[in-house]
């Protein structure tokens, strides 16, 4: 009966959900930039990652066997995007983003998702040392709250 009354080209292009030739760029960024740290993987995506994309591309680093625990981010002209997403049982992607975070930026989310902004003004590091302080920020969350 909805058959008759369905969008079906609407409900192919959905199903298909296609990427541009472009949005290689970020999964090319992600496979060469990715970090694994136990069951957490860190990736940075490159500049100007959208939106959607970075959510994505965090659930193709989930994909991955050893990971359960994702952290994307991408810079832009205004900052730093992040997507994080989770699959233990003891860890909190919005409380994870909130505390990586907290002084520089704000981030929310759910136990399964979350995302995050850090506006470019309070990128107090330089560029060049960002990714390692973001890392240590993010290693030393996650071992907090795995003693909480």
């Amino acid at each position: 009966m909805l058959y008759r009354v369905a969008d079906i080209e609407l409900l192919n292009l959905i199903q298909l959900n296609k990427l541009w030739f472009s949005d290689l760029t970020a999964y090319s960024n992600a496979i060469k930039n990715i970090k694994i740290y136990g069951n957490v993987g860190i990736a940075y995506l490159g500049e100007d990652c959208p939106d959607s994309l970075l959510g994505t591309v965090s659930d193709f680093i989930m994909s991955l066997k050893e990971v359960e625990l994702a952290i994307a981010y991408s810079r832009r002209k205004e900052g730093v995007k992040f997507s994080v997403r989770n699959e233990t049982t003891h860890f909190d992607a919005g409380k994870i983003i909130m505390e990586i975070l907290e002084g520089y930026g704000n981030g929310g989310g759910h136990k399964s998702m979350a995302g995050g902004f850090i506006p470019d003004a309070s990128v107090r590091e330089t560029w060049s040392t960002f990714h390692s302080f973001l890392e240590n920020r993010i290693l030393e969350t996650l071992d907090r709250q795995s003693h909480d």
